[in-house]
């Protein structure tokens, strides 16, 4: 009996269904080097790179496996499956290895068994980080995380392009929604058709979030108190949802001529996110209180004052504190990002391939803003039991100040 394994499939680049979009090795190279200068300026000997947008930012491939970044020399990819169509997707050499086992035997062959090792300790699983360190007990293992979210922060003009596609996915989005809704129809019939046009516009159709049970749809589409109503998420919105195990988003709640649609919406091109809100005046907006259309001019005014502040050396905290100066001088202190004791604890984020991504726009962030970061701004006002009201908008931020991406007009849309 031949026992012999059976050569590895190969798989040419271009006979990919996405060799258009693949991530070109220049840029999987100047990635890699930026992630490396920071290694040999903390002295670290490896990065071991191992969750999904980190991975996919290192290697330009999702894959089940890990990502070995030196601190000086070629980065490595070990991959338990698919090694060959990892392969046509990177400029890295790519080995088949299953096991912890054959890991640290690589590490050994490296020269760094006893080195200085970096994980990303904010998401890496416990379970793998104790086999790790119990397989290498004369390593040291310290945290990759600053340092990797640090690199991906700032984008590449290749990367900002994706973040502009993104978006004008979710202006589309916005204007089928706005011209289509009408009284009667459910939020989840607005979330359909949103959802619709966006996965038409080539949305990936999956929206990373880091943190730790972090879970995302297209964005939330919500009306009147549903609107309102906190969630788990870390957000100033939450909605329902439809079943409590999901805990957040649009209910089959009917919309009724004056109600306020919030359209949170994320656009994801070829990995990158937008992220953008526009609230829809259901049956006209001569339907609308007068209150909560002021309240939505208070949270245009306060974007276009904050945005037009942000710049390269401005620190994001500096940013927070002027949104809640605003907040605080106009009488919506209570009601900003929430209601406590569920306020959100910021006012903007970065994105990128995951909703969560530096600059965070809140307290304590105080490293300033660099040219070629990407954030969302989202003042936003909550009326429990009654509405929520805002706006978002993502910015890149350029040499001189800040590039919003495409987007509906900041006004109120008209839906029917």
């Amino acid at each position: 009996m031949d026992t012999t394994a059976p050569a590895e499939q190969q798989i040419r680049p271009e006979d990919l269904p996405t060799f258009r979009y693949l991530v070109p090795h220049d840029e999987l190279r100047r990635r890699a080097a930026a992630l490396q200068a920071r290694l040999v300026a903390a002295d670290i000997d490896l990065a071991i790179v191992q969750t999904n947008a980190d991975v996919g930012y290192v290697a330009g491939s999702i894959l089940d496996g890990w990502v070995l970044v030196p601190a000086t020399g070629e980065v490595k990819v070990l991959a338990r499956r698919a090694a060959a169509r990892v392969q046509a997707e990177t400029c890295w050499q790519v080995e088949r290895m299953v096991a912890v086992k054959q890991l640290v035997a690589e590490l050994g062959a490296m020269g760094v068994a006893r080195g200085r090792l970096a994980l990303a300790l904010d998401v890496v699983p416990a379970a793998d980080y104790l086999k790790l360190a119990s397989a290498l007990p004369d390593a040291e293992f310290v945290d990759l995380t600053h340092h990797i979210r640090s690199v991906r922060a700032v984008k590449s003009d290749w990367e900002l392009d994706n973040h502009r596609i993104a978006a004008e996915q979710v202006k589309e989005a916005m204007h089928t929604v706005a011209y289509q809704v009408v009284p009667g129809h459910t939020e989840l019939d607005a979330a359909r058709l949103s959802e619709g046009c966006l996965r038409g516009a080539g949305h990936q159709g999956l929206i990373r979030m880091r943190r730790f049970g972090g879970e995302m749809f297209f964005g939330m589409v919500c009306a009147a108190a549903n609107a309102a109503l906190p969630a788990a998420l870390d957000a100033p919105l939450g909605g329902s949802g439809l079943y409590p195990p999901a805990g957040k988003g649009p209910s089959l709640q009917e919309l009724r001529a004056g109600d306020l649609l919030v359209l949170d919406l994320m656009g994801c091109y070829n990995g990158y996110l937008s992220d953008c809100t526009r609230v829809v005046a259901v049956g006209g907006i001569e339907t609308v209180d007068e209150d909560l259309l002021a309240a939505q001019a208070w949270c245009v005014d306060v974007l276009e004052q904050v945005s037009a502040t942000a710049r390269p050396g401005v620190a994001p905290s500096a940013l927070y504190q002027l949104a809640l100066d605003l907040a605080e001088q106009s009488g919506h202190a209570a009601n900003f990002m929430g209601v406590a004791p569920d306020q959100a604890r910021f006012v903007g984020h970065g994105i990128g391939l995951e909703v969560d991504e530096y600059p965070f726009l809140a307290r304590g962030f105080d490293e300033p803003l660099q040219a070629g970061m990407v954030f969302a701004l989202e003042p936003k006002l909550v009326f429990p039991g009654r509405a929520a009201v805002g706006i978002e908008d993502a910015f890149i931020v350029t040499e001189t100040g800040v590039e919003a991406l495409p987007a509906q007009p900041r006004t109120v849309l008209v839906a029917g």
